[in-house]
């Protein structure tokens, strides 16, 4: 799910698929509604068309920032926008969720979180790594207003609440990887490859040690690499072991 900066406007590219072949609607069929936190459609934004032409498989909707307000009780709001369209007469629908956050003052990237494991960003989406998550994590551990302090301080505090979000946002990806990555690939003439990969034991104690030394940098706190992260597992495979 991506994030956007609630009170702004989002624009959204989305292509109209099914098992991943486009599919082109059909003409003067295509509608969206926008629904709110609460899953209520939003008023304006219901059943509001979509002009498409004959090789039309995504679109672009833009929905207003007024709509994309947080409740003041809340830290993060969802939105969700249902299509709905035919395709030679036929019904179909797809959905597609957003998050609304107040600006996070990190500067964690993706690109980072990649890095540190040694994969690719087709390995590893952007959207399948949720910094939001992250940072409330690492909030709940060192406080709001501690954590708050911390990543304005212009100080190599600074630097170690960063890598606290880092750090958590790599333990969070890890249990899916083994699963999801390549051990090989080619493109054309280009190629690479990589030993296999059985588990990511060493760069789970890697993450997590860096996470302790930053927590301790931070805070002031020490804790040992067992710290109160959630325990992650990987199952064995009956295969390769």
């Amino acid at each position: 799910m991506f994030d956007y900066l609630a009170g702004s406007n989002v624009t959204l590219m989305v292509e109209l698929s099914e098992a991943g072949a486009p599919l082109i609607p059909d003409s003067g069929s295509l509608t969206y509604t926008v629904r709110d936190q609460e899953g209520a459609a939003i008023s304006g934004l219901t059943d509001v068309p979509v002009t498409t032409g004959p090789t039309t498989f995504r679109v672009s909707i833009t929905i207003p920032a007024i709509n994309n307000a947080i409740a003041v009780d809340k830290r993060f709001e969802k939105r969700t926008v249902t299509f709905n369209y035919l395709v030679a007469t036929n019904a179909k629908q797809q959905s597609v969720a957003y998050r609304l956050t107040a600006f996070l003052n990190h500067i964690v990237t993706g690109g980072q979180i990649r890095g540190f494991i040694g994969v690719q960003q087709h390995e590893l989406p952007d959207e399948e790594i949720d910094l939001m998550v992250a940072f409330l994590k690492v909030e709940k551990v060192v406080g709001l207003a501690e954590l708050a302090d911390a990543l304005s301080s212009g100080t190599t505090v600074e630097l170690s609440a960063n890598e606290m979000i880092r750090m958590q946002a790599v333990l969070d990806v890890l249990p899916s990887l083994k699963q999801r990555i390549a051990q090989s690939e080619t493109n054309g003439l280009k190629g690479f490859s990589r030993p296999v990969i059985r588990d990511f034991s060493d760069v789970e104690q890697k993450a997590k040690d860096r996470y302790a030394d930053a927590l301790t940098d931070t805070t002031g706190r020490t804790t040992d690499s067992a710290h109160s992260l959630a325990v992650l597992t990987q199952d064995t495979d009956p295969v390769t072991g």
